[in-house]
């Protein structure tokens, strides 16, 4: 859902005539909130307005804008381990062999900056609590900004970065991790790897040639 200034609008006269019917929100007040929640998705700003009101604490009081961001960073948090647990799962039961795509296009692209599928696959246990720290600092980023990143339509196992100089003819046959459904929007909606700006971390790493 797209976010703009008269959406905003609405859902703070609906906030502030429930908790305080007298107060009236100035133009310059709208602007302030406007520039501290734009990045974020209009539904989520919209459901941590419904989780402010329903505190018993604070939620009898209108909220300012730190309010709001403090719902939401923790959302972007409890988000980011949500899918690194998605993650961690399937490098035990898919492993670096496979070609993968999530369905979450975050989840592909922030594994893709830490180095790829078989770099992430191949960490040893004691480094993995390092990486995990990684992976949902990079996620909460992506996933605090305004717009949705290039990603890549699946991530490359083992098997193809071997055949790849084989001359075989490379078919895409990605295992879909999370919602089957999902996962196949990821894949129909991201970029061919080597279409992509590559991070350092690919380096030492053959691409097949696609297209």
């Amino acid at each position: 859902m797209s976010f703009d200034i008269e959406k905003l609008k609405d859902l703070l006269k609906a906030v502030f005539d429930l908790i305080d019917p007298k107060r009236r929100m100035s133009k310059d007040s709208l602007d302030l909130w406007y520039l501290c929640l734009k990045k974020y998705d209009f539904k989520e700003v919209q459901g941590a307005f419904s989780k402010y009101i329903q505190q018993p604490g604070k939620g009898q009081y209108v909220p300012k804008p730190a309010d709001i961001i403090e719902i939401l960073s923790g959302s972007y948090e409890s988000n980011a381990m949500q899918a690194w647990s998605k993650v961690e799962r399937s490098i035990c039961q898919v492993g670096a062999y496979s070609d993968v795509c999530f369905d979450d296009p975050l989840i592909n692209r922030t594994i893709q900056d830490m180095g790829g599928w078989i770099k992430l696959c191949q960490t040893d246990e004691k480094e993995l609590k390092f990486r995990a720290i990684e992976f949902r600092n990079r996620y909460q980023s992506y996933r605090g900004s305004s717009k949705m990143p290039a990603y890549p339509k699946l991530l490359y196992g083992i098997a193809t970065s071997e055949n790849s100089g084989k001359e075989l003819e490379y078919k895409e046959n990605p295992i879909f991790v999370g919602n089957k459904e999902k996962a196949a929007i990821t894949y129909q909606g991201g970029k061919k790897m080597n279409s992509l700006e590559i991070s350092e971390g690919f380096a030492g790493i053959k691409l097949p040639q696609i297209g």
